[in-house]
């Protein structure tokens, strides 16, 4: 069976961010089970003898952690988007950075845009998790409503650049049109 070349290179960046918030949610329950000092964390199978607030306050702390994780992954993207994505670098910019050899930093709109996308169904898949653990009860109430916030902000940022990318693409085909044109009508003339 052939799979799709795009699906495959979407699944090969969906594992590092995936392998990321694993360890953010990891290192963020060991550290919020540390505060209380909670001597009962069993790696990373279980909780022995936790009470209920405990364990909604390791849950909430921990998750909250993972969006800030999330938070640091969507900014360095957007970083990059906007510093040095192909598009958006300054001749000058580009030069300093073909005289250190250092040409793989520039981003491509494919590369781009698919980790983007990558990070923001991240983003709103953790959203629905933490809405529905609060609405069960195992998360605090204000944690739902700060992913919520973090992801629609995350989703306007993206779609402020990718339209800015169209509108920058849509006036170099209007510019090269203009300049065609004016090459055909001064070659009648």
């Amino acid at each position: 069976m052939r799979y799709s070349k795009l699906l495959v290179k979407l699944v090969d960046r969906a594992i590092l961010p995936a392998v990321f918030l694993f360890a953010a949610k990891v290192v963020g329950t060991f550290f919020a089970s540390a505060y209380l000092g909670v001597e009962s964390f069993n790696g990373l199978v279980a909780f022995n003898g936790l009470s209920a607030s405990e364990y909604i306050f390791v849950n909430s702390y921990s998750t909250l952690f993972v969006f800030v994780c999330v938070f640091l992954g969507m900014s360095f993207l957007l970083f990059k988007a906007h510093i040095t994505h192909e598009t958006h670098v300054s001749p000058y910019l580009s030069s300093r950075i073909a005289s250190l050899r250092l040409n793989s930093i520039i981003q491509k709109s494919y590369d781009l845009f698919s980790e983007a996308g990558i990070w923001l169904m991240y983003s709103w898949l953790l959203t629905l998790v933490t809405i529905a653990q609060a609405a069960l009860g195992a998360m605090y109430v204000w944690v739902p409503i700060i992913a919520f916030v973090f992801s629609v902000l995350s989703s306007i940022l993206v779609i402020i650049d990718v339209e800015r990318e169209f509108r920058e693409d849509e006036k170099e085909d209007k510019d090269e049109l203009l300049t065609t044109t004016y090459l055909e009508f001064r070659d009648l003339a």
